[in-house]
Parts: C-alpha cells; sequence; structure tokens
C-alpha cells in the first residue's frame, strides 16, 4: 500500500494547469482576464484522494474520472457553480461515476473541492457504512444533501487541507492519515446516502458533446487561430446555438471564448519570442488582430501589460 503524502503546486497559466491535473483534467478555459493563478493541495491517503484548486478567475474545465468514483463541491463562501451547464445550489454536489466526464464551471474565483476513491473501495465503503451500493448509475449526476451533513464534510475536507500546507507530516503518519480517511469517507457517504439525486438531461449531454467537440477542434487546430463562421462549421451547429451551449458550459459566448483563446495565443508567443526577431505587429496579425489599437487594450486587459512589456521580458 503507497505511503501517504501532500503536495501544493502553484499554477501561473493554463497549460500548467493542464499538465499538474493531466489526465484527469483535459481540458481547462478561464472565462475572464486579470492575474491567473490556481494553487493546488493534493493529499493521497492509503485510498481516498483530495485535490483542492484555489482559483482567482472564472472557468470551465473537462473532467475525466477513469477508474474512480468521485466528488465535487464548493467551499461555503463561493461563487456558483454549474455542473453540466446547470447551476448548482449551495447544497449540491456533483458524483461522477467511472469512466464518467464532466463539465464543470465556476462563475468567480474561489475553493473547489474533489475526492476520489477506487470504485472497489467506494463499492465496500457503502455496503459496509451504509448498507448498500450507492455507486450512481449514470456518468455523472447531481446530489442535493442535507446542509448540516455537508458543512461537515466541508469542515473535515479544510481541516486536511490545511494540514497538508501547514503540517504535511501529520498527513505523512500512517495511522494520521488512516483515521482522516476513515472520518473523510463516512461524511462523504453520509451526503450522498441521504442525497436527493438529479440526473443530466438528455439536452444536457447532447451540449456537453458538442462541447467536447470544439475541444477536440481546438486540439487540432493547437497554435492557431480559429474564427466563429469555421467553428459553427465544424461543428454543424448554428451560431445562436452554439452561443447558447457556450453560455452554459464555459461562462463566455463563443466570440468572447474565441477573442480570449487567440489573445493567450498570442501570449504565449511573445512570452517566449524573441525581441530581436520578432514584432508585436507581426504576433498580433498572425493571430488576427489586425486593429492593433484594439489588440493592445484587450491584451492589457486579460494579462496586465502591454504585449511590447510581455516580449521585453
Amino acid at each position: 500500500m503507497p505511503m501517504p503524502w501532500a503536495q501544493i503546486q502553484d499554477c501561473a497559466d493554463v497549460d500548467e494547469v493542464r499538465s499538474v491535473t493531466g489526465p484527469v483534467v483535459s481540458e481547462y478555459f478561464a472565462a475572464s482576464g486579470g492575474p491567473f493563478h490556481v494553487r493546488l493541495v493534493s493529499v493521497a491517503l492509503h485510498c481516498l484522494r483530495l485535490d483542492c484548486a484555489t482559483e482567482t478567475l472564472p472557468r470551465s474545465l473537462f473532467l475525466e474520472m477513469h477508474d474512480r468514483v468521485g466528488i465535487g463541491f464548493s467551499a461555503s463562501n463561493n461563487f456558483p457553480m454549474k455542473h453540466q451547464g446547470a447551476e448548482l445550489l449551495a447544497n449540491e454536489i456533483s458524483m461522477m461515476s467511472p469512466g464518467g466526464t464532466l463539465w464543470h464551471t465556476t462563475t468567480g474565483p474561489g475553493d473547489w473541492f474533489t475526492m476520489a476513491l477506487p470504485e472497489d473501495d467506494f463499492a465496500e465503503a457503502g455496503s459496509t457504512l451504509v448498507g448498500r451500493d450507492i455507486m450512481a448509475c449514470t456518468p455523472s449526476l447531481v446530489a442535493r444533501v442535507a446542509p448540516s451533513s455537508l458543512a461537515r464534510l466541508q469542515s473535515l475536507y479544510a481541516a486536511a487541507v490545511r494540514a497538508a500546507e501547514s503540517a504535511p507530516e501529520i498527513i505523512a503518519h500512517p495511522a494520521a492519515a488512516r483515521a482522516l480517511e476513515t472520518t473523510l469517507i463516512e461524511a462523504m457517504l453520509e451526503c450522498l446516502a441521504q442525497g436527493d439525486m438529479r440526473y443530466d438531461s438528455a439536452s444536457r449531454r447532447r451540449h456537453a458533446t458538442i462541447i467536447g467537440r470544439l475541444g477536440q477542434l481546438e486540439e487540432a487546430n493547437r497554435g492557431r487561430p480559429l474564427f466563429l463562421a469555421d467553428v459553427c462549421r465544424s461543428l454543424r451547429v448554428s451560431q445562436r446555438s452554439l452561443h447558447q451551449i457556450c453560455q452554459e458550459y464555459l461562462g463566455v459566448g463563443p466570440k468572447r471564448y474565441l477573442l480570449l483563446r487567440r489573445l493567450r495565443l498570442a501570449y504565449r508567443e511573445l512570452e517566449t519570442a524573441s525581441r530581436s526577431e520578432t514584432t508585436v505587429t507581426e504576433v498580433a496579425t498572425k493571430y488576427g488582430f489586425w486593429e492593433l489599437g484594439r489588440f493592445a487594450v484587450a491584451y492589457r486587459e486579460t494579462f496586465g501589460e502591454s504585449p511590447s512589456a510581455t516580449l521585453a521580458r
């Protein structure tokens, strides 16, 4: 059995988040400009895995659960969150089955907690502690739980994160890790056993498929700009439908989404380019920005500095 451990990682850009969280998080999109920072606190106990993300910007991400059962819920002071494009109430949590996928969206800065347990351990814990198997029968769903039960789970989880940050030697102690794991699993199952389950509708699943195809289109065009007409044509969806779906899942319309994507492509190139061999104009026009004044304004709003300042670093 592997030894328990705790790890803290600070990410300054989207690609770093993808690298640290892959293959569980395969897509990550920051939905607004401004200073980007994600602190990831990960705790691996004997079987249970905890991952806490503290994020400065609203975002959408795509989760793939693989061989574990997972749940996700917010800290008590967060902005509203969305599960497959539908807003989560304060006492609702997301649940995913092994092999399940989920688009999860935040509408502001805050903390997001996840817990994951191997399928066999989850089934055994359900039978032992609840007397029945409470595994989800669909890839993902929402459970509305008793506020008091969720508050206890949030409190226990926050205590584990504080220990990981300030006293990781406690996490690494096998007996302490076993006690913490048992308490957290009991609190998780108490929430789920009493929860009122809400399943994803057929339209939600269709919309999630379209957003997934958008991600595949981006991957096929990594490093190249995409424009709205081309995206609608490739996805075989109208601009109106795509606007609705992007608002639900990404928190912004498709024009804004593609604009931010082009700005980030320009940022990456300026950040790594040589000032003696590259100009801001060359990079801006490469990614479809022909009005250089507007480009500079949008760039500064998104990254907090001018394009020339990025190139000069």
